[in-house]
């Protein structure tokens, strides 16, 4: 009598690659095997791509197979047959020995190429996909740590949990998230802030969408793996309690910040450089420029040999210091446009030394504000920290943390053919800053329109559900993933992906656990729209809906018995709102009449 679930290897065999077949059971992609090779020994393997036929002829199987090896190998050509490829995990120097007998592995035996790192010292990302059957047989510290999310709430850990090293981000920085809109990659990003805080590892976030908020616990979290993360996290707002100390500005970087708001004329970026002087406050500046502009517009109003009448001595020597590097008073005006423009975006307001000292004591700073602030004050912020860590690690400098810096839609921030003063800071942090631990963790859904010299420096990439060709096409040159990987992006499930790193042995694929807190803005709209016009009192409403039928000249009667039969007091025009609402939420319907109109129950 034949074994069930006999699995076997089929057909032509190589050294990276082989087929294996059963009667019995299907395969599941990414599932793992062993072949009991007679010559290799035990041989580790990956399904990287699974098919079932109703049953077995020579143009059906794939090439090098036929339905002669099937009988052979003692299968039934004539039922259903369970064809898979799989990918060996290491590279022999000859092929796989033909009708090789396939059986499912224990987890002690393919633990070494699942375990990347322990849980505990890396970044607890998600599950391994096809692991689930190797569940039940995990070590307590495996177990049940990784929680997902299906149908509303957590639910346990279904597979072996991936665990990603941070600690080789020295030798190999860098982390990109890539994923088109709803594949799961901003959810990726929130369980990557969770790991940061709870390796207590200093970071900064920016957060346009208000979206990082971690007080709220995820429906289904068991209490032993809740953490109150309310300490691990600090919360900015770019003119709050977070902006720039003008006077701490360099020319270079006050030239920046006034490109974002309007581009500087060449004459007016000669000017700023002649009358900027570092330590000025903005008063100081402005005022300066305001007074140059008024001597020299006196001087263009006056003839030459009057140029003298009416100057103080004091307007003159700034008049004589300044007049050959001033193109005139249009000049001058269009800078203190300027000024003043960004200037009222508030962001001289405060400084970065709050920020600073949350990164000291080892938290995540959130940084919020709009996409046209953070752009602004970023860049600052980033280059001035970077150079702040580089300072203490090259000359012994004032003591400073490693950091990451973690940025979703990172393609505004770093486009790939405009040159922004972010991009720029970025840019060399991504070539520059792993000797001095600052990483990026970079999120986007369009990898083709992010820079490319920094999309080439992550080497670790999370590649979630995307459909862009030229998106497909940058990843599949940048991952190491197979064809059948890259055909299977457009189709991956929400919070699915696979990653590829230099600090792996492989490519992984990866189901993203479910965030330990729940993010803000959640509610789908349309039960949240029900419940913006819901009545306030339901007693009012159950005593309406108690009353149907009537028609609109009832409702002076109905009014009027309220009085005596509910507990509160209500204005006419308090009725007739709560009848409208019921209507509108389709629990009653009106029909328009001569009699007036006419109402009914829709429950």
């Amino acid at each position: 009598m034949r074994e069930l679930n006999n699995i076997f290897v089929l057909g032509k065999t190589d050294k990276r690659e082989v087929n294996i077949v059963s009667n019995d059971r299907r395969f599941i992609q990414n599932e793992y095997f062993i072949i009991e090779d007679d010559v290799l020994g035990d041989i580790v393997g990956e399904v990287i791509e699974t098919t079932s036929y109703p049953f077995s002829t020579n143009s059906l199987l794939p090439q090098g197979c036929i339905v002669e090896h099937i009988e052979k190998l003692g299968l039934d050509s004539k039922k259903p047959i369970n064809v898979a490829k799989i990918k060996l995990l290491e590279v022999f120097q000859e092929p796989v020995t033909p009708s090789s007998k396939v059986r499912e592995p224990k987890f002690s035996e393919i633990e070494k190429y699942l375990i990347p790192t322990e849980p505990q010292k890396g970044l607890l990302l998600g599950v391994i996909n096809g692991t689930e059957k190797l569940q039940n047989g995990l070590p307590s510290k495996y177990n049940n740590i990784a929680p997902l999310w299906e149908e509303g709430k957590a639910v346990h850990q279904k597979g072996v949990p991936f665990s990603l090293n941070h600690r080789y981000f020295r030798e190999y920085p860098g982390v990109g998230l890539f994923g088109g809109s709803g594949s799961g990659k901003t959810y990726a990003l929130r369980v990557m802030c969770e790991e940061l805080m709870n390796k207590s590892i200093p970071a900064i976030a920016l957060d346009p969408h208000n979206e990082l908020n971690f007080k709220e616990y995820m429906q289904g979290i068991d209490d032993d793996l809740k953490v109150d993360y309310t300490s691990k996290y600090e919360i900015f707002e770019i003119g709050v309690n977070l902006g720039i100390k003008f006077t701490d500005l360099s020319k270079s970087e006050l030239q920046s910040l006034i490109e974002f708001t309007d581009p500087l004329s060449q004459p007016m970026a000669t000017a700023l450089e002649a009358l900027y002087e570092k330590g000025d406050t903005y008063s100081n500046l402005v005022n300066k420029i305001k007074n140059l502009k008024k001597v020299i517009e006196h001087m263009e109003n006056l003839s030459r040999d009057r140029r003298g009448e009416n100057i103080s001595e004091e307007s003159q020597l700034l008049y004589i210091k300044y007049k050959d590097k001033i193109a005139g008073s249009m000049t001058l005006q269009g800078l203190l446009w300027r000024l003043e423009g960004i200037y009222a975006t508030g962001i001289f307001t405060s400084n970065i030394e709050a920020l600073e000292n949350a990164l000291k004591q080892r938290k995540l700073a959130i940084i919020r504000s709009t996409n046209a602030k953070l752009l602004m004050v970023s860049s600052y912020i980033f280059k001035k920290l970077y150079y702040k860590r580089r300072k203490f690690k090259d000359f012994n400098g004032e003591k400073f943390p490693p950091f990451m810096i973690i940025i979703d839609e990172s393609h505004i921030f770093a486009p790939a053919n405009v040159n922004l003063p972010t991009k720029k800071v970025l840019k060399e942090i991504a070539q520059e800053a792993r000797k001095y631990g600052v990483f990026q963790i970079l999120c986007t859904q369009r990898p083709a329109l992010l820079d490319k010299t920094i999309v080439a420096q992550l080497s670790t990439k999370c590649i979630f559900r995307t459909k862009d060709v030229d998106d497909i096409n940058i990843l599949s040159k940048e991952a190491n993933l197979d064809d059948d990987a890259i055909k299977s992006l457009p189709d991956l499930n929400s919070g699915h992906c696979y990653i590829s790193s230099a600090t792996l042995n492989k490519t992984f694929s990866v189901r993203f656990r479910t965030t330990i807190t729940q993010a803000p803005h959640q509610n789908n709209p349309f039960d949240e729209l029900d419940e913006l016009f819901k009545s306030e009192d339901e007693e009012l409403e159950k005593y309406i809906l108690g009353k149907l039928p009537f028609n609109s000249m009832d409702l002076t009667k109905i009014h009027t018995n309220i009085v005596g039969e509910l507990s509160k007091q209500y204005t006419f025009e308090e009725l007739l709102l709560t009848v409208n609402q019921l209507v509108n939420r389709n629990m009653i319907s009106e029909r328009k009449s001569a009699m007036g109109t006419q109402y009914k129950s829709n429950i």
